[in-house]
């Protein structure tokens, strides 16, 4: 069998690498020689490059440091494109060290993180691979996004994969012989971040548990745990784990709706890096696989230029991991632990998994009762709560901050009542366009302002909190013939309609990536009790 057949994250890169590589400006006579954003510089539909995509440069490296670069290139090519990349980074690097993601002007902490990370990665992948002179402009490019990092920190919401990135981030670039300062902050991080864990092993994402950036945030652990292993670190990888595999779905999905953040992607590189050290990680790893050659989970392919590089990098890292565990002894028993019949109730999260011989239910009791149901004879079936529509606006059960009542009707009964809100829906207008460009050049400016009103923007896309004085009481009998009954209390002329599919209502940009069970979802079958 060809290593290509072998290592599905192969033919993924081996996809997408043609869309990376047309991104970047390499035409040398150009003020935006380097930039990796086509968006500004080729179509300039853009007022200001993504900064985030320059992140690239580490999984090129990588690619070409394993021979498992697809194309036949010289060491000239893969210097040039580093010195492009390093060239439009620097250009875009902000006087206090920050870079841009989602605005200009609005020194994304966790972009400036994500970068220096990737940078660093790069450095050591391009060992014996590019000239020396070039290498050492690659620690040049890092230096003022540590200092912005350590000097600052963002507020708008407690978000693990931004703090496990600037983590891991500081804790390479304290490796190149910088101060105690450096490690300290790396230290204060990982630890408000294994602080923060749930004992159900889940890391908070906007106050939840979210197994698709959960896995972005074993990325990083993983990375930060492989380099110095702690006691401390691996507990809290071995309780994560647990956690993420409850979330490897029956067809090869994973996560989605019940998580915070409502996303389903998958990054694999963390999961691959602990197969050596987690029998739990292995078995996750060797899964996921066919997932990925199926595309029966978001992919790289599905991926847009907002999560492109960090996907990019992950698969990178994965390929290289494959390639090198291919020769573990994996378990036989791969699925076992998803196998025999059991409940896990997880109250913190607000998940249950109900595990039979022939089905798994998903519920999510703070998300008024979305539920995934997979049994072996037919397609998923997706019930996303109900939505209410009146004078043109939306309300829904899915609301996260709306505290439900939940009862166990019986052994197998369960009943889940919940306050309607309106769905928070605000989308690009010219008006807010130029709003927010003269807040980028005036109060973004300043830190405290430029927070506050993160935090303001923040609080309109993602979270709801005006009740429409509906109530919705949804009671689910659970096993292999799932039923939903939902009974509404106090709606007056409204439109009613029932969610099936993968319908989040919550603004989250990362949600709604396609796979390929998206082509043959069921609607549920609930009813309704007047």
């Amino acid at each position: 069998m060809s290593q290509e057949i072998d290592n599905p994250y192969l033919e993924k890169i081996g996809a997408t690498l043609p869309r990376i590589l047309s991104g970047i400006n390499l035409d040398p006579l150009s003020a935006t020689f380097g930039i990796a954003d086509r968006e500004y510089w080729a179509w300039k539909t853009a007022d200001f490059p993504n900064a985030s995509l320059q992140g690239v440069i580490a999984g090129i490296l990588l690619l070409n440091r394993d021979n498992l670069w697809p194309y036949t290139a010289s060491g000239k090519r893969i210097n040039d494109l580093v010195e492009a990349l390093i060239s439009g980074l620097k250009d875009m690097t902000r006087r206090d060290g920050s870079l841009d993601e989602a605005a200009p002007l609005e020194r994304s902490w966790c972009t400036t993180a994500l970068v220096g990370f990737d940078l660093l990665s790069a450095y050591e992948y391009s060992s014996n691979v590019i000239e020396d002179a070039l290498r050492n402009s690659i620690l040049e490019a890092v230096e003022p996004l540590a200092h912005f990092v350590i000097r600052n920190r963002e507020s708008h919401g407690f978000i693990s994969n931004h703090l496990s990135a600037a983590a891991a981030f500081l804790n390479r670039w304290h490796e190149h012989g910088n101060s105690n300062k450096v490690k300290a902050a790396s230290d204060d991080l990982i630890s408000e971040v294994l602080r923060a864990q749930s004992s159900e092993g889940w890391f908070p994402e906007y106050g939840g548990a979210d197994p698709g950036y959960q896995s972005l945030t074993m990325s990083f652990l993983s990375d930060i745990y492989c380099r110095k292993p702690t006691l401390q670190l691996q507990r809290a990888l071995s309780s994560s784990l647990e956690f993420l595999s409850f979330c490897v779905h029956p067809d090869g999905s994973f996560g989605g709706l019940y998580g915070s953040r409502n996303t389903r992607f998958y990054f694999p590189d963390g999961i691959y890096q602990l197969a050596e050290f987690f029998p739990r990680a292995l078995q996750m790893a060797t899964l996921m696989d066919k997932s990925i050659r199926d595309e029966k989970v978001v992919s790289l392919l599905s991926i847009d230029k907002g999560n492109l590089s960090p996907m990019f990098n992950s698969y990178c890292r994965a390929a290289s991991s494959k390639s090198k565990t291919m020769n573990l002894q994996e378990d036989e028993g791969a699925e076992d632990w998803r196998v025999e019949p059991k409940r896990t109730i997880l109250p913190e999260a607000g998940l249950i998994f109900d595990q039979g011989k022939k089905h798994l239910t998903v519920l999510s009791t703070k998300k008024g009762g979305v539920v995934y149901h997979f049994t072996r004879s037919g397609p998923v079936t997706i019930n996303a709560g109900l939505a209410l529509k009146k004078d043109g606006k939306w309300s829904s059960t899915q609301d996260p901050l709306s505290p439900p009542l939940v009862k166990w009707l019986s052994n197998n009964e369960i009943s889940i009542t919940t306050e309607l809100t309106q769905i928070p829906r605000l989308y690009p207008t010219p008006l807010r366009f130029v709003l927010i460009r003269l807040l980028s050049i005036t109060l973004f400016t300043f830190r405290p302002l430029r927070e506050l009103i993160k935090n303001f923007i923040v609080g309109k896309l993602v979270r709801s909190s005006k009740s429409i004085d509906v109530l919705n009481t949804r009671k689910i009998t659970l096993g292999e013939n799932l039923q939903i009954i939902d009974s509404l209390v106090g709606q007056s002329d409204f439109e009613v309609t029932s969610l099936s599919g993968n319908i989040g209502v919550i603004h989250m940009a990362s949600q709604g990536y396609w796979q390929v069970q998206d082509e043959a979802v069921s609607v549920a079958g609930n009813a309704f009790s007047n």
